[in-house]
């Protein structure tokens, strides 16, 4: 046999033994994203005609010099047994230079690239584990206080200082539980059930998904999708029942949701309890989960009542009672996804630069959450409950707000509250430009032409409700 045969055999019975190991004893956790066609790429999350970065053509032309002295350890292995040792030490020699050069590299950050999706997002304030109890400072102890300190968005949130209430509180606002049944032709009873936990904001707010991830020890993936509307969406996403069943369960049960969520939460669970049991390859596990799904979210599609026909008797909805608010970091998460900071200018006569300047602080929910919204008017002892229509969409929902007018009252409790327990994300910035312009309110500067030219100012860098709608 010749040197080159016996280098093909090798090589081919290596690969196939290594498959056969991967097969026996890799953890198989299938669900259907990983079944689905493989398509190279992903989806965009900025303009497609930017220009490269130069480190991206350094990192092509490094790699490529690599590959090419790789390449060079063919012609060896060919003629092995003709070199004898001379020839092994010169190719080990040539080896130890390969790999000097590939640390120093690495060394240089040569293999770096700096990650697009995240590049706008870098913090570092930790907020403190003190607990809070609201109480009125003066005006004048607030900003005194904390105008020494300024925590902007910019300053990177490490992964270890998310608290698992913040986790809670946001999930309460921008998280999902849902149950996804589709037709398989691989399943004997003919349908594939996923489990899937799912936060989705916008694509600014990456940093804070990324940040929950690693919270929760790393588990489930992020994607940015791009809507029909323009919009921009980053989603965490869960689907393993591994994961879910030793992470997100725990978590959701030591760090209770307290909105209506909670019971899409429960009954969430259930199901997950009767896939870990392997019930969901029955017909009557099926079954039983799909008369949970009717009261899960917003129930079952017409497809799916078409195809299971009459629901005996749908599971009643949890129902949801909110004592308390447990912890004020679960209502700094809150805030981070459904709270709100803006300033509103409008003409007035009776200022004598003829306009007036006003500092809202609002949270916005659906009208079924107005309990809650009472806790959180309880919890920070200030503020007003409205209840509206929603006239955007044109729906017939019933919102429910809860607004902080009173200028003392946001100098008083609101601010020094979000100082402590510091919002998330790109709303971190709006908070930190609405504390801007109380400063100047304070002085009383919003009263002269150029106060109020620069709150205008300031105003203009907030972020905007248009800017996340999806």
């Amino acid at each position: 046999m010749s040197t080159l045969t016996f280098f093909f055999l090798f090589v081919c019975i290596l690969a196939i033994l290594f498959l056969v190991i991967n097969l026996l004893l890799a953890p198989h956790n299938a669900y259907s994203e990983k079944l689905s066609a493989f398509e190279c790429g992903f989806h965009s999350f900025s303009q497609t005609r930017l220009p490269f970065t130069i480190s991206f053509f350094i990192y092509g032309l490094v790699f490529l010099l690599f590959d090419l002295e790789i390449l060079l350890l063919f012609p060896y292995a060919a003629s092995s047994y003709e070199n004898n040792l001379y020839g092994l030490i010169l190719m080990l020699l040539f080896s130890i230079m390969v790999t000097v050069g590939f640390i120093f590299e690495l060394g240089k950050g040569a293999l770096k690239i700096s990650n697009k999706q995240l590049d706008n997002f870098t913090f570092n304030k930790k907020p403190s584990n003190q607990i809070y109890s609201i109480g009125r400072l003066s005006s004048s102890q607030n900003i005194s206080k904390f105008n020494q300190k300024r925590y902007y968005s910019t300053e990177r949130l490490t992964s270890d200082s998310m608290n698992p209430w913040s986790v809670t509180g946001y999930t309460d606002a921008e998280g999902s539980f849902m149950i996804n049944l589709r037709q398989s032709t691989t399943n004997k009873v003919g349908w594939q059930v996923t489990a899937i936990f799912q936060l989705a904001v916008h694509y600014k707010d990456l940093q804070v998904l990324s940040d929950i991830q690693s919270t929760l020890g790393g588990i489930g993936s992020i994607r940015i999708q791009q809507q029909k509307s323009g919009s921009i969406i980053a989603f965490y996403m869960v689907r393993s029942i591994k994961e879910i069943s030793k992470v997100i369960i725990p978590h959701f049960d030591k760090y209770p949701l307290i909105s209506q969520k909670k019971a899409d939460y429960l009954l969430f669970k259930k199901i997950v309890m009767i896939m870990l049991q392997k019930e969901h390859n029955t017909l009557d596990g099926l079954n039983e989960i799909v008369r949970i799904k009717a009261s899960l979210n917003l129930g079952l599609s017409d497809k799916l009542r078409a195809a299971f026909g009459i629901i005996p008797e749908e599971e009643p909805r949890p129902l949801v009672v909110v004592e308390t608010i447990p912890n004020p970091y679960w209502i700094a998460g809150f805030v981070s996804g459904d709270g709100s900071f803006y300033v509103s200018i409008r003409k007035s006569d009776t200022h004598r630069i003829e306009y007036g300047v006003q500092l809202v602080f609002q949270i916005t929910q659906h009208s079924r959450d107005i309990l809650l919204m009472e806790k959180i008017q309880a919890f920070f002892g200030c503020g007003i409950i409205r209840e509206r229509e929603n006239g955007r969409t044109g729906e017939r929902d019933i919102y429910t707000d809860f607004i902080v007018r009173k200028h003392s009252d946001i100098i008083g409790k609101i601010i020094p509250f979000f100082r402590e327990y510091v919002i998330l994300g790109v709303k971190a910035k709006d908070f930190e430009h609405w504390f801007q312009i109380a400063e100047i309110m304070q002085k009383k500067d919003h009263l002269t032409v150029e106060g109020l030219e620069r709150i205008r100012e300031i105003k203009s860098q907030m972020y905007t409700k248009e800017d996340e709608s999806y």
